[in-house]
């Protein structure tokens, strides 16, 4: 008997990354290293610089609730 391989692939939305990251980040117990795994980065530096053109703030400064912060939508 041989089974077929089924592949799920699908993109996530912009927005719906901003957000879920957002979430992520302002319940504050997830690393960033989690958030960018949830996201579908690879990298730290990626989030991160995709979180900056965004919301126009660090992951790390959104998170603590710097003033700079971008948190309105």
């Amino acid at each position: 008997m041989r089974f077929k391989t089924i592949s799920w692939d699908f993109d996530v939305s912009e927005e719906s990354k901003v957000n879920l990251a957002k979430h992520c980040l302002s319940v504050g117990d997830l690393p960033i290293s989690r958030v960018a795994w949830l996201l579908g980065y690879s990298e730290i530096s990626s989030v991160t610089h995709a979180f900056r053109r965004w919301t126009g703030a660090t992951p790390a400064s959104f998170g603590s609730g710097q003033p700079n912060a971008s948190r309105a939508e």
